[in-house]
Formats: C-alpha cells, structure tokens, sequence
C-alpha cells in the first residue's frame, strides 16, 4: 500500500467530506420522495 494518498484518494475524500457537510434539505418538491426511500441503508 503508497504511503501517501494518491490524487484519486484526494479527489474521494474531499467528495466525502462535501457529502457528510452538506445542509439538510426537508421538504424539497424538485426530489421524488420514493427514489430515496432506502437511503437510511447507507447510513
């Protein structure tokens, strides 16, 4: 395993920490509500 982190490994990271600092949204009309209904099993 490298040492240090590639720059793909950077680019994922940085797409994980925009994820998990992203505000929450409730009540969006533009999301259908059903294509995110198992989203709890990424969690």
């Amino acid at each position: 395993r490298p040492r240090w982190p590639s720059p793909r490994d950077k680019e994922l990271l940085s797409a994980r920490k925009e994820i998990q600092n992203a505000p929450m949204i409730r009540n969006d009309r533009d999301l259908y509500a059903p294509v995110f209904r198992n989203v709890s099993m990424f969690k």
